[in-house]
C-alpha cells in the first residue's frame, strides 16, 4: 500500500534510492511516534513480539528477512528494513530524525547501534533493557538475569505502553501467520521434491539454520542426526539449511536410508518455512533462527542446546542441554523426540 504520493509515505527522506524499503505489513493502525529498533535477525524478531503487540501503531525498523515474522500482527504501523551497512545506519538515522519519533524502543537482546541511532537521532525517550548501553537510554529497564528474551522483552513492553499487566495480546507466545500465496506456493515446491504426507515427514537442521548471518557454534555431530533420522517413525526426512550449512547438510544426507529433501533457507521466506515446520510431524535442530520460526509455527520441537543458548517457545517444545553437544547420545534424542511425540498425539 503506497501512503500520500509517494511509495514510501509523506515523510520519506528526500534521495532515497529507489529499492523497497517501507513494508506496510498489516495497515491497521496509523503509525504512531513509536520506533522499535530490531538489530538482530529472524529470532530476535519474533522475541520481540510481546513488546510489538502492545505499543499499537509502532513503526518497526528490522533487518530485510525478519519482515515476514510481522505478518498479520495488527498493530505494526509500518516497518522499514534496517540493515548493518553505512548506507542502512544513515538512511535509519535520517528516519528516525524525519519521523517525528516521541519514543524509542531497544529490543532485548539490546545492540549498541540501535541505541546510538536514537540518541543521535535527538529522540527525547528512549527506552532499552539495562545493561552496558544505558548511557544511551532516558530510562534502562531491569530485567532478572538469565530472563528468556521473550520474557525481557514484556517488562520492556510495560514501561513502554506505561501498563502495569501486559495486555493480552502481549502475553502470547510469539507466532508466524502464513498466507494462502505462501502456503499454495509451498504446497506446489513440495510436490514437484515429491514431498508425501508432511506429518510423516521429521524436518532436521543439522547446522545453524539461520537467514541472518551468526558466528559460527559449536553443533551436534552430523552422522547423529543420520541416526535419528533413521530411526524415527517418520518415513521421510526434510533437512533445512541456512547460511553456511551446505556442507553439513550433505553429511547428513548422506547417512540417511529414508526418502530425503533438502530445502535451503535462503530460498525460502520465513512464512514459507513455517508452513513446512507447522505441518511436520516434529523439527529437530539447534538454537537458530529456523528452529525458533518453527517453534512460533506451532510444530513439536526437540532443540539441541549448549548452555547459554535460547530455548524456542511455542506449542509443543522439549530441550536437551549439554555442555559438549558432541557428547550427546543419538539415542538419547530419539527417546526424547518419541516421547515428545507420545505427548501431542495424547494432547
Amino acid at each position: 500500500m503506497h501512503r500520500g504520493g509517494h511509495r514510501n509515505g509523506p515523510r520519506e527522506p528526500a534521495g532515497d534510492p529507489p529499492r523497497p524499503a517501507l513494508h506496510d505489513v498489516n495497515a491497521r493502525h496509523r503509525p504512531s511516534g513509536v520506533a522499535l529498533l530490531l538489530t538482530g535477525g529472524v529470532r530476535e524478531a519474533l522475541w520481540a513480539q510481546p513488546l510489538i503487540r502492545a505499543l499499537p501503531g509502532v513503526t518497526v525498523f528490522a533487518r530485510s528477512e525478519a519482515m515476514r515474522t510481522l505478518q498479520g500482527i495488527p498493530e505494526v504501523g509500518r516497518a522499514f528494513s534496517f540493515g548493518s551497512s553505512a548506507v542502512d545506519v544513515w538512511r535509519t538515522y535520517r528516519r528516525l530524525r524525519a519521523g517525528p519519533m516521541s519514543m524509542s524502543v531497544v529490543a532485548a537482546p539490546s545492540g549498541a547501534r540501535a541505541a546510538l541511532l536514537a540518541y543521535f537521532a535527538g529522540v527525547p525517550r528512549r527506552i532499552g533493557p539495562a545493561g552496558p548501553h544505558d548511557r544511551w537510554y532516558s530510562h534502562g529497564v531491569k530485567t532478572a538475569r538469565g530472563i528468556h528474551p521473550v520474557d525481557a522483552n514484556r517488562e520492556i513492553a510495560l514501561v513502554a505502553a506505561g501498563m502495569t499487566t501486559p495486555p493480552p495480546q502481549a502475553s502470547q507466545p510469539p507466532t508466524i501467520q502464513s498466507g494462502v500465496p505462501a502456503t499454495r506456493r509451498m504446497q506446489s515446491l513440495l510436490a514437484e521434491a515429491g514431498v508425501g504426507s508432511l506429518r510423516e515427514t521429521l524436518v532436521l537442521i543439522p547446522g545453524s539454520g539461520n537467514w541472518t548471518p551468526r558466528a559460527a557454534s559449536a553443533i551436534w555431530p552430523e552422522e547423529r542426526f543420520a541416526v535419528l533420522a533413521n530411526q524415527a517413525s517418520a518415513n521421510a526426512v526434510i533437512l533445512a539449511g541456512g547460511l553456511g550449512d551446505d556442507a553439513r547438510v550433505r553429511e547428513t544426507r548422506a547417512g540417511i536410508g529414508k526418502p530425503t529433501t533438502v530445502i535451503r533457507l535462503s530460498e525460502l521466506t520465513v512464512e514459507e518455512f513455517a508452513i513446512v515446520a507447522g505441518g511436520s510431524q516434529a523439527v529437530v535442530g539447534h538454537d537458530g533462527d529456523a528452529l525458533h520460526v518453527a517453534a512460533a509455527s506451532g510444530a513439536s520441537v526437540v532443540a539441541l542446546l549448549r548452555p547459554h543458548d535460547v530455548t524456542p517457545v511455542g506449542r509443543s517444545c522439549a530441550s536437551l542441554t549439554a555442555e559438549d553437544l558432541a557428547g550427546l547420545p543419538a539415542q538419547r534424542v530419539v527417546s526424547v523426540l518419541g516421547e515428545r511425540l507420545k505427548v501431542d498425539s495424547d494432547g
